[in-house]
């Protein structure tokens, strides 16, 4: 039996279509909310993928209980301060698109944080090995 894990995006930006696609074809990914500062972009996917949205991670998090997997791909500069937030007081696994951090020492910092915690981050770059 395959486990299931909840995703939630946070930016649905033009690279979440892409992320929602990948979750739709494995049968382990559940999407189960999107968050965007821009309504109209967050009700768009809610329409399309049948999800609720949000206009702020925090209370999605709080709301939505069962999600296992947050996927960041709000604009780079911000990555570091969501990581970290969602991590602390969220506990949950992370998928962070490129580029994950800006400076070496938040890369320390968030993985740190992470095996504190026992959660995973995945990094992505999809055309490196």
């Amino acid at each position: 039996m395959i486990k299931k894990y909840n995703i939630a995006i946070i930016g649905a930006g033009r690279i979440a279509g892409h992320h929602v696609k990948s979750i739709k074809k494995e049968k382990g990914l559940n999407l189960v909310a999107i968050c965007d500062l821009n309504i109209e972009r967050a009700k768009k996917f809610s329409i399309k993928y049948k999800v609720p949205y949000f206009l702020n991670f925090n209370e999605m998090l709080k709301k939505i209980k069962n999600i296992d997997i947050v996927s960041i791909m709000t604009p780079s500069g911000c990555h570091y301060e969501h990581a970290k937030a969602i991590l602390l007081n969220f506990k949950k696994h992370l998928i962070i698109e490129k580029p994950t951090f800006l400076k070496i020492e938040q890369v320390k910092n968030i993985y740190k944080i992470a095996k504190k915690n026992k959660k995973k981050i995945f990094p992505v770059f999809q055309n490196r090995f």
